[in-house]
């Protein structure tokens, strides 16, 4: 089973202002999550998810956003020793911040195989990231090529 990483970007999609981007990016993370409860693939979420959105300033919205991934997460990826290593490698190699950095790291660690965010600066950077051992791509995407 594939085991699919969501950085909070993607957990927030439907919550934001919508455009026709966020639109599409929110009606993708419903199928994710539907193939979730289908258990056609596993969601691997991390403390590092869980503490970005507890950082969100609107109190509804950090809340729905907490309580959605506290409901769809599969498994927690635990933050390691290494993962800050990893963390640390993924900055200064692919020129990441040190959360997008973090995010990558617990994926990695936590087995996924694919890390979706909508993060267009992280995406830029999907190549260099691919070395790392995982698939980037931006959820609307991810559900593109598992309904071909």
């Amino acid at each position: 089973m594939e085991r699919v990483y969501l950085d909070t970007c993607v957990w927030c999609r439907p919550f934001d202002k919508p455009t026709p981007r966020i639109t599409t990016e929110t009606d993708a993370l419903h199928r994710i999550l539907s193939m979730a409860d289908e258990t056609k693939i596993e969601i691997i979420s991390s403390g590092i998810v869980l503490f970005e959105a507890s950082m969100i300033d609107a109190a509804e919205k950090r809340d729905a956003v907490s309580a959605l991934i506290l409901k769809s997460a599969d498994m927690f990826a635990e933050v390691t020793g290494e993962m800050e290593r990893l963390a640390a490698d993924l900055t200064s190699k692919c020129r990441l911040d040190s959360m997008d950095a973090a995010h990558i790291a617990a994926a990695v660690k936590g087995n996924a195989d694919v890390f979706l965010t909508t993060d267009d600066e992280i995406l830029d950077r999907r190549d260099c990231i691919s070395k790392f051992r995982i698939v980037v791509k931006n959820p609307a995407d991810y559900v593109k090529g598992v309904q071909r």
